[in-house]
């Protein structure tokens, strides 16, 4: 009844026994058959096939507890990054302040604008003065005069709007870093959440 019941169980969990299937049938034709050896053979593989079974829940269970642990690490750098961000945004106001400032004092075209209206109201004089301007080449100087100041004018807005520029890309540069930073760490992660850490043997 015993070796029967073995048969069957083996047979539900895929082992193959051929020695208890011969056995089990000259049994029911009426022999009586006593196979120790076979015994022995069984209770080994039996042995293994459990110890399989143990590795392979527990292989499973470590698997399942890094990946709960690597989702719970996930969130964490999830907010650290809005940290960080958060972070360097900061700083980013503050250097783009102070650099707007620095930029405005160094390109500041206040003086030179308060020139030109000189030169130009100069330059509208009609009339009797005006004629002795043009006599006295004093309107062709302030014509040049002007020309100059306009060049001066464009040049530091130019180069003003270039500095401001320039701080721009110097700002997303910094952010695309920090973005790239925080990828890399997400690849890493989810790279060690779907690598085995345990191997049934």
């Amino acid at each position: 009844a015993l070796s029967k019941w073995a048969e069957d169980y083996e047979r539900e969990h895929g082992i193959h026994c051929h020695r208890r299937i011969e056995n089990n049938a000259r049994r029911q034709g009426g022999q009586r058959i006593i196979d120790r050896e076979s015994r022995r053979r069984n209770a080994e593989q039996f042995a293994d096939w459990r110890g399989d079974r143990r590795r392979a829940a527990t292989a499973a269970h470590e698997q399942r507890r890094f990946r709960d642990w690597a989702d719970r690490r996930r969130g964490d750098l999830q907010s650290d990054r809005k940290d960080r961000l958060r972070q360097l945004e900061r700083l980013q106001d503050t250097a783009r302040l102070l650099t707007e400032d620095r930029l405005a004092r160094t390109y500041d075209t206040s003086a030179d604008r308060e020139k030109l209206k000189t030169v130009e109201s100069s330059l509208a004089i009609g009339g009797v003065k005006g004629l002795w301007h043009r006599l006295t080449g004093r309107r062709s100087r302030d014509v040049e005069r002007k020309e100059a100041l306009e060049k001066n004018i464009a040049n530091a807005q130019q180069r003003h709007q270039e500095g401001l520029q320039g701080l721009s890309r110097k700002l997303q540069a910094e952010k695309d870093q920090l973005f790239a930073k925080e990828r890399e760490r997400a690849q890493v992660l989810g790279k060690r959440r779907l690598a085995p850490t345990f191997q049934a043997g």
